[in-house]
């Protein structure tokens, strides 16, 4: 599994992407480092290989214009 970015989350938790078999969102305790619940499977997203989230924003820091520069995902189980 591979960290692809953090951000702030929500309720103070620390919002983490990882990659691997599938794309995960996952939300941790900030004082004990362990997710507060399952993770949301990220599927169909377009993400370029380096971006940033703020809340359910995604932002594509890729030069190239290949992807779209900014898209919001809906609120999922776990989100």
């Amino acid at each position: 599994m591979r960290i692809r970015t953090l951000a702030v989350g929500r309720n103070g938790r620390i919002a983490v992407v990882t990659e691997g078999a599938y794309t995960h969102l996952w939300h941790l305790d900030p004082r004990t480092g362990r997710p507060g619940g399952e993770s949301t499977v990220l599927r169909d997203l377009p993400l370029g290989t380096s971006f940033a989230l703020y809340g359910r924003t995604f932002v594509n820091l890729d030069a190239g214009g290949r992807l779209p520069p900014i898209f919001d995902v809906r609120p999922a189980f776990g989100w």
